[in-house]
């Protein structure tokens, strides 16, 4: 444990001081949608652009802070399922990820990889390496939310401010991220189901009377 929070301040003073290098995008999805009140909400979040050329750039840990509407949601108890780019989440050895909801409004997110950028660049090293586990792009995880059941008609926002994401390469060198991220989820209005029952039910009685009254009326008299 130790040795992780020594890697951890020693990656976060890096990525602080580290020349910044190619400009990663940002997104959540999906981008937004009707949510019910009482329904749960995952929200993944995923990052691309990263630069494929040689040396590749390799994501080796981030820092995010995604801003909800508390009065629409709430984080679940598990609030964020990491991915696997960074390394196995179940391994300590490989990786470290805390999450923090301890503030209503921000889940605040941190992801450290502890492996290796790549074979050549530790020869005697072994596997796994992020050069193996990363593309252009990938999920960094998902994030977990209730709607609310109180919740009020109307639309609320998910945010990823640009100034609050950072991102480090596998050395520590801090990748730009440039642009808010956002995504719009609605609760619609209640529902008028209970005036169209009713109205539904008035129109089947009346037509129901219509055909019985046809029914027990006298035939003409035989001529």
């Amino acid at each position: 444990m130790t040795k992780t929070l020594i890697s951890c301040l020693a990656l976060a003073t890096a990525m602080a001081t580290a020349p910044l290098h190619a400009a990663p995008v940002m997104s959540l999805l999906p981008l937004g949608g009707v949510v019910s009140p009482g329904a749960t909400l995952d929200v993944d979040l995923q990052v691309s652009g990263l630069d494929a050329s040689v040396p590749r750039t390799l994501l080796g840990a981030f820092d995010l802070s995604v801003q909800y509407d508390s009065a629409l949601l709430a984080p679940l108890a598990a609030a964020f399922s990491p991915g696997s780019r960074l390394g196995d989440a179940a391994d300590p050895a490989q990786t470290f990820y805390a999450s923090d909801t301890s503030f209503a409004g921000t889940v605040r997110l941190l992801g450290l990889s502890l492996l290796e950028a790549s074979a050549t660049d530790c020869v005697f090293c072994i596997g796994p390496f992020l050069a193996d586990l990363q593309g252009d792009s990938f999920s960094l995880g998902t994030l977990h939310f209730q709607v609310l059941d109180g919740a009020a008609p109307g639309s609320s926002v998910l945010l990823l401010p640009a100034a609050d994401a950072t991102l480090g390469d596998a050395g520590g060198a801090t990748l730009s991220v440039t642009g808010d991220v956002s995504a719009i989820f609605v609760v619609p209005e209640p529902a008028t189901l209970p005036v169209a029952a009713t109205a539904l039910l008035a129109a089947w009685l009346a037509g129901r009377g219509r055909r019985s009254g046809k029914m027990l009326r006298s035939p003409p008299p035989a001529g």
